[in-house]
């Protein structure tokens, strides 16, 4: 309905020229719709960014500008905003748990090792593509098309030294690989001491807010995404947790061709990507298992993340209803690549590739591969252990966060599922 009426509002405007209109119904409708998603985030984000620096923004110079800007530097200039954002809601969780002692696996290893360097990204057997590390980029209209502008960090995204004594039998005493993130050795026996609500609790502190799943307001669309607190437009403020798989990796996808039938968890990126929350279902903690299915090895590997992060609801965030509007929607989440000293971002970014993790078990047992890894990432005390964390730290960062369209304050998110298109 929505792209029938931007046919007929073009008709018009072109004065119905035969060459335009030919243009016009050749036009790949999927991708007008993704740039004008693009000027929405650029505006919203752009505007969160410049108020963390104390600025007041105008949204009129802000949407001026998103026009006078190309598609390209659009994108760039949301990823880095989004990429920020990421950093700031790993650290708040990296941190609440690091003083608590109470840090994941993956992520213990990743500090242990980055101490000790030995961080290398790429292990031998597990190589996967990354792009040149570089920071998260803004632009502006008045820069010239060669510059670029990178936003300052709002604080520091790795541990601070003074708080690893929360942790010091982990990650202190010159030997952090013989020792587990609760502080005890035998590390292949860790077990999470602080659950979901507590380390929501812990991290609303420093973000605002915090989300939790209960009925919802929508009539008969049972359980909703709730958020306690406030976020101010612009922010990040869930992910799509889950298995990415591109577009070559569609037949891959549980249930392929019908995919949908019984998996209503599904989420499409710009880029014609997919990201599956099923497998993540609530998370660590909850009252099924968790990953909830295990037909894949990136399934399967969902283990070696954080599962108790707090952010990873976007999956049950409802469409409107008729009387409502959305006020969140969906953006790409991109690392290239992760600096060494901040790898122990990757293990709160709650998804994986499904395409690096095949590639990565070619020629291999993959079920005997996957439990060799899962279990290897917990027991830091291995070489295979760090190779694992490794590899987690060098695999792509493909996935979906949900923005804020607007102020929000303890209510109900909800997102347009495009069911028009």
């Amino acid at each position: 309905m929505v792209f029938r009426w931007i046919h007929r509002v073009l008709w018009k405007i072109t004065g119905r020229d035969p060459k335009i209109l030919e243009q016009i119904e050749n036009l790949d409708l999927r991708e007008l719709q993704a740039r004008m998603d693009y000027h929405r985030l650029y505006m919203r984000t752009r505007f969160y960014y410049l108020r963390t620096l104390g600025d007041e923004p105008c949204v009129e110079q802000l949407d001026a500008d998103g026009r006078l800007l190309e598609h390209g530097r659009i994108a760039d200039a949301v990823g880095g905003c989004i990429r920020l954002q990421v950093r700031e809601l790993a650290t708040a969780m990296h941190e609440a748990m690091l003083k608590e002692g109470d840090l994941c696996p993956s992520a213990a290893a990743s500090v242990a090792m980055t101490r000790t360097g030995h961080a290398s990204p790429h292990p031998e057997g597990l190589k996967g593509e990354r792009g040149t590390s570089t920071s998260p980029e803004v632009v502006t209209p008045q820069q010239n098309s060669e510059e670029r502008v990178d936003p300052p960090d709002p604080k520091p995204l790795g541990p601070k030294p003074k708080r690893l004594g929360g942790l010091a039998a982990a990650v202190g005493g010159g030997q952090p690989s013989q020792l587990n993130g609760t502080g005890t050795t035998g590390a292949s026996e860790w077990q999470p001491r602080l659950k979901m609500h507590e380390v929501a609790e812990l991290v609303k502190a420093a973000t605002g807010y915090s989300l939790s799943v209960h009925t919802s307001a929508i009539h008969q669309a049972g359980r909703g995404l709730w958020m306690q607190g406030k976020a101010e437009v612009g922010a990040v403020v869930a992910f799509m947790p889950g298995v990415t798989y591109t577009k070559e990796q569609y037949r891959q996808i549980p249930g392929y061709p019908r995919i949908d039938m019984e998996n209503g968890t599904l989420a499409a990126r710009f880029d014609g990507s997919i990201v599956d929350s099923k497998p993540w279902g609530e998370g660590l903690g909850q009252s099924v298992p968790w990953p909830v299915c295990e037909r894949n090895t990136a399934e399967t590997r969902l283990k070696l993340l954080e599962g108790r992060n707090p952010f990873a609801l976007g999956q049950f965030a409802n469409h409107p209803g008729p009387e409502d509007k959305a006020n969140v929607m969906l953006a790409p989440v991109d690392f290239p690549s992760l600096p060494e000293e901040e790898q122990w971002i990757r293990a709160y970014v709650p998804c994986l590739s499904h395409a690096f993790w095949e590639s990565a078990d070619k020629g291999a047992d993959a079920a005997e591969q996957v439990a060799d890894d899962v279990q290897a990432a917990v027991d830091q005390a291995s070489s295979d252990g760090q190779a694992t964390v490794a590899a987690l730290n060098g695999s792509p960062i493909s996935c979906l966060a949900l923005v804020a369209l607007r102020d929000l304050k303890d209510e109900e998110l909800l997102l347009n599922y495009r069911l028009n298109l």
